[in-house]
């Protein structure tokens, strides 16, 4: 009831959509208050305060990267991942936000903020967890968001020595290590952090699959090798090193490839051959024949939903992208609207969904901002609640 009060408090000078936040799921809504927040607004700690909450709450928690093909399942994952809709990226985006405003209280938040615990990647894993967000927040805590009695009574070193004794996994050590060769303390600090890494690292194991995150482990390592503790922290990574040596290679390829076969691939095709082909007088009736066969292609059974529908979000996408006529576009942007309104994504993975959402309110061209206003137009008939807000936050630079 008190954040309501103080929504309507804010909603009052702008932007007026606010008071529909818990209409849309949770990770939208923290990053739009995170960026109503960014401006010198009233109570805009209350919002930083509820951004937090609610990007607690975010379905995916972590951002991930991965080296894996463009065209497969979980490049789409990595590329909602710079949407920074995860939990671990609000919660710290909220907690630096807070750091501006009332320093004491984002201390308080980092102190809250769960350590994430993803599984040791095996070799069936196509995407790696990064990490960064959460040891970048202990580090600006354990250099400067403690008082000054906190730590002279050596708070902040319990925290980061707690930090770094959670650190368990090769994507804890990827992101704790260049921590730990950022910081910049005394110099009997540093040498207890470094030894509660190397700590940490003796007791990890590595899978082929994580060699990359190795490499981000290594370069930090050499920075720290000329200090105390140095010798230790080499040994301990000669030993992580060796745990990837002695297991079995993976094979190159994971991950859901999204175009295969089936009728995916061969609607991509049809785009494809319709992009090649040259203009003429029945190029809008094959343009319209193609977004009947895309708007009724419903999937198969071996491909998952997901999968199903980034390609049929691609697809559309082309068309967006293609369209010979206006009246052209109307078409395929309503059938855009409608599709991504209908899918289960939207409450389901809603970074992946913005992803694709976002697109319809870029101009196309030719028509440039007028594709924006047709966008925009559509979604209003639409009626649908998430996507009218979305368009009402980009109208005042929120989306």
């Amino acid at each position: 009831m008190i954040f309501a009060l103080a929504l309507w408090a804010v909603a009052a000078a702008e932007p007026d959509w606010l008071v529909r936040i818990h209409t849309v799921p949770p990770e939208i809504g923290a990053s739009l208050l995170l960026k109503v927040a960014d401006r010198d607004l009233p109570k805009r700690a209350d919002l930083v305060e509820e951004a937090f909450r609610l990007g607690g709450q975010a379905r995916m928690r972590w951002p991930e990267f991965a080296a894996v093909s463009p065209d497969s399942m979980e490049a789409r994952r990595v590329e909602a991942s710079f949407e920074q809709l995860d939990a671990l990226n609000l919660q710290a985006r909220a907690v630096e936000a807070m750091l501006r405003i009332q320093p004491r209280r984002a201390l308080e938040m980092a102190l809250e903020m769960a350590m994430p615990s993803p599984r040791q990647a095996g070799c069936s894993t196509a995407t790696l967890p990064d990490l960064g967000r959460l040891y970048g927040v202990a580090l600006q805590m354990g250099m400067r968001g403690f008082p000054l009695k906190m730590r002279a009574e050596g708070r902040h070193m319990d925290y980061l020595l707690r930090v770094l004794g959670a650190s368990a996994t090769a994507a804890h050590l990827a992101a704790a290590a260049p921590m730990v060769a950022l910081y910049d303390g005394p110099e009997e600090e540093k040498t207890a952090l470094i030894s509660a890494l190397a700590f940490s690292m003796r007791g990890a194991r590595a899978s082929p699959r994580e060699a990359p995150l190795l490499d981000r482990i290594r370069e930090a390592v050499a920075r720290l090798a000329g200090l105390p503790g140095g010798e230790a922290l080499a040994e301990a990574m000669k030993s992580l090193e060796a745990s990837v040596l002695e297991a079995e290679p993976c094979p190159d390829q994971a991950g859901f490839l999204l175009w295969g076969s089936g009728t995916g691939a061969a609607l991509r095709e049809a785009v494809a051959a319709f992009r090649r082909s040259a203009g003429g007088g029945e190029r809008e009736l094959q343009f319209a024949a193609l977004l009947g066969r895309i708007e009724s292609w419903r999937g198969e059974r071996e491909t998952p939903a997901m999968a199903h529908f980034h390609m049929k979000a691609l697809l559309l996408r082309d068309l967006l992208e293609m369209a010979p006529t206006e009246a052209s576009l109307a078409a395929v942007i309503s059938s855009y609207v409608r599709f991504l309104g209908a899918s289960p994504a939207k409450t389901e993975s809603p970074a992946e969904w913005v992803v694709h959402f976002r697109r319809l309110l870029l101009p196309l061209a030719p028509l440039g901002r007028k594709s924006v206003d047709l966008a925009v137009a559509e979604i209003r008939r639409s009626g649908d609640p998430l996507m009218n807000l979305l368009a009402d936050a980009h109208s005042g630079g929120y989306f």
